[in-house]
């Protein structure tokens, strides 16, 4: 199953790019103002290697099946082991739950940003509303007339 061993390979290869864009993620958001551009620039990069990795395990499942077996967890551990391809998969099998753990940490720390920010937005908001200037130069305060600054 020569196959088997190309496809095990470009996971595993394709895994590693996803890792290291998790990483440069996680970089990203370290820095303090975030690089928005890099972040969207990196989020795109990350969409497109996950969409090539679900290429390759349905390419990976196909091929077992097509070989009549299955294509769960026990019966790709076997089939690795069979083919003496064991390393390359239980390297799949740890990089994957790496990814998975990065991925979420990343999301965690972009939802404590986005709460951080929209708290900050929303005091702002309730602060500039006590003493918001409109378009045409009235302040508008809470319980008082508005005013003009210009005349």
């Amino acid at each position: 199953m020569n196959d088997y061993a190309n496809i095990l390979n470009q996971i595993d290869e394709a895994l590693g790019r996803f890792i290291d864009l998790l990483d440069r993620e996680a970089e990203i958001l370290d820095h303090h103002p975030v690089d928005i551009e890099a972040l969207l620039q990196t989020c795109e990069h990350k969409g497109t290697s996950m969409v090539r990795l679900d290429q390759l395990e349905r390419a990976r499942s196909a091929l077992l099946e097509s070989r009549g077996l299955g294509a769960d967890r026990a019966t790709s551990d076997r089939a690795a082991i069979k083919l003496e391809l064991n390393e390359t998969w239980q390297r799949i099998i740890e990089r994957t739950e790496a990814a998975a753990q990065r991925n979420r940490l990343n999301g965690f720390v972009i939802g404590r940003r986005l709460d951080f920010h929209s708290r900050a937005l929303n005091f702002l908001q309730t602060a500039a509303g006590m003493t918001m200037y409109g378009p045409t130069g009235r302040q508008h305060n809470i319980g008082r007339s508005s005013t003009h600054l210009v005349g």
